[in-house]
């Protein structure tokens, strides 16, 4: 029996904060460090408020220089299709 609704919990981000994004990927500041090869669900909002869902793989991972730093991380962007990495391309704060 399917049930009349499903329940989904709210996903909380890895990331505490985005430092740099184009269109091959980000740098990202975590709380926990992210581990080289791990793959991770990347939901970004562009300014014109559509939606990308692609997926991101750790190329490389920082540890904390101060105590409860955090961790830096560069995330490549995998099976991102053309037209969404020319839209990332597109965006004024991402060129250059």
């Amino acid at each position: 029996m399917n049930p009349a609704a499903t329940y989904r919990p709210p996903r909380r981000s890895r990331f505490e904060r985005v430092m740099d994004i184009s269109p091959g990927g980000m740098r990202v500041l975590a709380p926990d460090c992210l581990e080289a090869g791990e793959r991770l669900p990347v939901e970004l909002q562009l300014p014109d408020g559509i939606r990308i869902e692609l997926w991101a793989e750790v190329a490389w991972t920082e540890p904390p220089r101060d105590l409860g730093a955090g961790c830096e991380s560069g995330l490549r962007f995998t099976d991102i299709p053309d037209y969404d990495r020319q839209r990332l391309a597109q965006i004024p704060s991402l060129q250059g």
